[in-house]
């Protein structure tokens, strides 16, 4: 039978947990936009995408930790789907991209090895895939989110 230390401990643990996730989230956002700002990776619309959807990120993250209300949890859920769509389309646009490059200078290329000439060009196709691993962490930051699962208690408690 759990006692109501272990209930506290285990709640200051995952406490500790999310606030850790939350700084692993915010580093590797500054990381990536530093990354698009060396690279000059502005020019263009779809080029500015990956910008607007980590300032927007950005901002919902912080709005939750300082508002703390349900939505803000739902908010910051969809950024980070809007993170993972945003890394898939990016990793589609770095490989179509290197393949138009490629069948540029050899149009005989076709299979397998326009796939690999093409994964292994620059700009490569898989670096805007850090968006989905940065989505995927952020759907774990808010998965059962105290003032998610406040609300939810509170919620049941009225209606019983």
């Amino acid at each position: 039978m759990k006692t109501e230390a272990s209930h506290k401990r285990n709640r200051h643990t995952l406490s500790f947990l999310r606030a850790g996730l939350f700084f692993v989230l915010v580093i590797e956002m500054f990381g990536i936009a530093s990354e698009l700002y060396l690279l000059d990776h502005f020019e263009g619309g779809w080029q500015q995408l990956p910008m607007y959807v980590l300032a927007a990120t950005l901002l919902c993250m912080l709005l939750l930790v300082t508002v703390r209300i349900r939505p803000l949890v739902w908010l910051v859920s969809l950024a980070m789907l809007c993170c993972i769509a945003t890394g898939a389309l990016g990793s589609y646009l770095h490989f179509q991209g290197n393949m138009e490059f490629d069948l540029e200078f050899d149009p005989d290329l076709e299979g397998m090895e326009l796939f690999w000439k093409a994964m292994d060009k620059n700009p490569p196709p898989l670096v805007p895939a850090a968006f989905v691993q940065l989505g995927l962490l952020g759907l774990v930051y808010t998965f059962r989110h105290p003032v998610s699962e406040k609300s939810r208690f509170q919620n049941q408690g009225e209606s019983s």
